[in-house]
């Protein structure tokens, strides 16, 4: 008994069965939906949420630093000075801060989706079955 040699991967319709069996539509779907969730909770972070802070405390937030080192070119003027002066040290924490802001919110932003669609399902779900019970009772009524 001799077993059937697949066909090749490359031939046209072998490749989308494929493509439909492995649910690739689906992924690149996710992909993209995933991309622009991050971009949209980046954008809230770095345009919204970081000025509205900078705004409360009087600083602003992503240029807070401390100089361990001061450089050849102390006293600096500005933050990029400091940043810019090749012998100093400097410990850029506010950069850090915003950017663990936008990870809480990209993860809010998730979540908030993920319950919005699981709400959904329930109410599919619930919507279905009322149909079905509808049906049964006009069927047996």
């Amino acid at each position: 008994m001799s077993t059937p040699t697949p066909a090749p991967l490359c031939e046209t319709g072998n490749f989308f069965s494929f493509l439909n069996e492995r649910n690739i539509y689906v992924l690149a779907i996710a992909s993209a939906c995933g991309i622009s969730t991050v971009a949209i909770a980046n954008s809230l972070g770095n345009d919204v949420a970081i000025p509205l802070a900078s705004f409360a405390i009087q600083k602003d937030i992503t240029s807070a630093h401390i100089t361990l080192k001061k450089g050849s070119k102390a006293p600096y003027n500005s933050y990029n000075a400091c940043k810019e002066d090749p012998d100093a040290i400097v410990l850029c924490y506010g950069k850090f801060i915003s950017t663990i802001l936008n990870l809480f919110i990209t993860l809010l932003l998730i979540f908030l989706l993920i319950k919005t669609f699981c709400m959904g399902q329930k109410t599919a779900i619930g919507l279905g079955n009322n149909l079905v019970q509808n049906v049964k009772s006009i069927s047996t009524g």
